[in-house]
């Protein structure tokens, strides 16, 4: 998903030279159009233009699975596994995986999916994992396992049951299988299963567990759940003004480090350099020691963390996009943005959209020609009209597109995109069953939902990050960063302002974004977040030409309005801040005892948090959540961080000042540790 713009900008070059010289009154006439169907609607039936996108997908080759590199992997995996490399031998058999059919073979009744599937659960016994081991068995048993050999595969299910203290289901499974085992296996086992105090465990899923919902006293699920908007905490209340349009304020006084909002994407897209270590799907990151890791069933392109993922990736958009996988990853220099707009028109689905066409189109006529205001909220769920929900699609269309104020080639490039977007769809059968005039109909319509999409997300959507852990000796988190993975639309997110100084930092487990307070935000107050440029690393030239650029407004946030120096150059000594006396209610003096006290209590803390500091910096690459010293060292750092924070804005120490910013980056990269696996 590289930005290269290969085919996609050649090809508008050279229509655009055909329009030049085709009807010198086309500019014209394409400007006076107001709403996004009308404008697709007039490239549409430029008909040469489709001429060109059909010559384009007739020279595109699908890239089929190969079975013969499936079976020489496989049989690589055999060898390492029999010398006991079990790593080595899951990395093979997830290869013979990637390029194994899902069909049998002709000349045998077996297949390398099975076979490899079964394979690598022979290692995930030797492992230990029991769990992953039941899951390959059953994917091993669903693709057709050979009949000669299942005796082996039963005996290993029930052994990992046993294992796993599940000795109710392992009865059963040995009732299920009894023709499937030797007279001496099947007496072996029930006499293993004989007990009268059978109990049985429940068989823990381990994706639901595969991340910690607390670490020591950092929640990552909500503790408070919010009523009327789902994933987020109940101390958020959605506003409305003319001015700002819907915002986030909050509803209590919220404190450093506490958990806001828990949110997955409406729609996502994973960057390309990405395929082979995040699934495609929710964008974990690929553990082939923990995870049942599996693949596309018609592709080699794409990996999933499980079964789950692949199938709810095949349903949604997959099956529409594999075909042209490769043409929409690399050929065409689709950005992962535009791509991501596709992804939001196949989450909600064609049956979906054609059932609410009237309302969406009646949406456009009204304000996209006239100024929003409070009536043009059209994000609550039709069966609910109290609830702002994160999978409602009508909360990613009301996103605002500033259509209005874009640039003639701006907007025809877009709905020259959006065009591509509907031929792809078309070849894939997304359109399959639809009549004459319904398929140009849909075509027009789903091409103006694509076309609105493309110009919302350059404004709302967000780039989805991990953590890039440094392999220093020293200071390995100061030398480690957030690097992006891929890209997502989210509906409460969208919700947020900007601010130069944001109140809150976004982490991300996967694609679900996480949003935590980094400063103490008043009952009442607006929340902030900051669209990618902060005060203390970009001049206010360079912020105000960015946000202007890409979000059409002029930022009037403190920092701005009050000229905020750059980093180097904010002040750094607490002393000479003035810090408000909680005891005597005066701005801090060295000839007021309470004040002294004041100091001390507040640079204990400043020690502390310093102290923290050092030990954050030096947690190398070797990180493990599952170590419990570590677990509690790093719960410790963040409290440290919030307690000194809270301090700094509960005594009303003047801003800028440099002690918010160092400890505001470090709760970040901090969270961004926790976040990864």
């Amino acid at each position: 998903m590289e930005s290269n713009q290969k085919l996609i900008d050649s090809l508008l070059f050279k229509i655009c030279k055909q329009l030049k010289s085709h009807d010198k009154q086309l500019n014209e006439n394409f400007i006076k159009l107001k709403t996004n169907f009308d404008r697709f609607k007039f490239i549409w039936h430029l008909s040469f233009i489709g001429k060109e996108l059909d010559n384009l997908f007739k020279t595109h080759r699908y890239n089929p699975k190969e079975a013969e590199k499936s079976s020489l992997y496989r049989k690589e995996g055999n060898e390492q596994f029999k010398i006991k490399r079990f790593y080595d031998a899951i990395l093979k058999y997830n290869l013979s995986l990637k390029y194994a059919s899902h069909q049998k073979s002709e000349n045998t009744d077996e297949n390398d999916l099975a076979l490899s599937y079964a394979n690598r659960s022979a290692v995930f016994y030797h492992l230990n994992e029991f769990h992953l081991c039941l899951n390959d068995i059953e994917s091993a048993l669903k693709f057709g396992y050979p009949e000669k050999s299942i005796s082996k595969l039963i005996e290993r299910k029930l052994n990992a049951l046993i294992k796993l203290e599940c000795f109710f289901s392992a009865l059963e499974c040995l009732k299920s299988n009894k023709a499937n085992l030797s007279h001496e296996s099947f007496k072996l086992f029930e006499s293993k299963l004989k007990v009268d105090t059978l109990s049985d465990k429940n068989i823990q899923d381990p994706y639901e567990e595969f991340y910690f919902k607390n670490y020591g006293n950092i929640n990552f699920e909500l503790k408070k759940p919010n009523s009327k908007i789902p994933n987020a905490d109940s101390s958020l209340v959605i506003n409305y003004t003319q001015e700002k349009g819907y915002f986030l304020k909050a509803g209590k006084n919220i404190k450093v480090g506490e958990l806001l909002v828990n949110e997955p994407p409406f729609a996502s897209v994973l960057l390309g350099h990405k395929l082979d270590t995040n699934c495609f799907e929710c964008m974990l990151k690929l553990n082939p020691l923990k995870m049942n890791i599996t693949f596309c069933s018609q592709c080699s392109e794409v990996v999933y963390c499980s079964e789950k993922c692949a199938d709810i990736s095949w349903k949604t958009n997959h099956k529409f996009e594999c075909k042209y996988f490769k043409l929409l990853l690399n050929e065409s220099g689709l950005t992962h943005m535009e791509w991501l707009s596709l992804r939001i028109v196949l989450k909600a689905g064609k049956g979906y959209l054609l059932s609410i066409k009237p309302l969406l189109e009646e949406y456009e006529k009204r304000y996209e020609v006239i100024k929003r205001d409070s009536s043009s909220l059209l994000i609550l769920d039709e069966e609910d009209t109290q609830v702002y929900k994160s999978d409602s699609y009508l909360a990613i269309f009301n996103l605002i597109t500033n259509s209005s104020v874009r640039k003639l080639s701006d907007l025809f490039r877009r709905t020259f995109v959006s065009l591509f977007l509907v031929k792809l769809l078309e070849k894939s059968d997304f359109f399959q069953g639809d009549n004459s005039q319904d398929f140009k109909e849909n075509q027009w319509f789903i091409g103006g939902l694509i076309l609105r999409h493309l110009q919302a997300i350059s404004c709302n959507a967000h780039e989805v990050s991990e953590l890039k852990l440094s392999d220093a000796k020293k200071n390995a988190m100061a030398s480690s960063s957030a690097e992006a993975i891929g890209a997502g639309i989210y509906a409460i997110l969208s919700l947020f302002n900007h601010s130069c100084d944001p109140h809150v930092t976004r982490n991300f487990r996967g694609s679900k974004c996480q949003v935590r307070a980094l400063q103490n935000i008043k009952k009442g107050e607006e929340i902030y977040d900051n669209y990618g440029v902060l005060y203390a690393v970009n001049d206010i030239k360079e912020r105000h030409e960015k946000l202007k650029d890409q979000y059409f407004f002029d930022c009037k946030c403190s920092p701005c309005l009050n000229n905020w120096p750059l980093y180097d150059k904010i002040e750094s000594d607490l002393e000479k801040n003035k810090i408000l006396c909680n005891d005597c209610k005066s701005w801090l003096v060295k000839d007021c005892n309470l004040c002294l006290a004041e100091l001390d209590n507040m640079k204990l803390h400043q020690l502390n948090a310093q102290t923290a500091l050092n030990s954050f910096l030096n947690i190398n690459s070797d990180f493990s959540q599952g170590d419990k010293v570590v677990v509690t060292t790093v719960e410790n750092i963040f409290g440290y961080f919030c307690k000194y924070l809270e301090l700094l804005y509960s005594h009303d120490v003047k801003r800028p000042f440099q002690e918010f910013n160092n400890y505001e980056e470090a709760i970040k990269q901090l969270l961004n540790l926790v976040n990864i696996k």
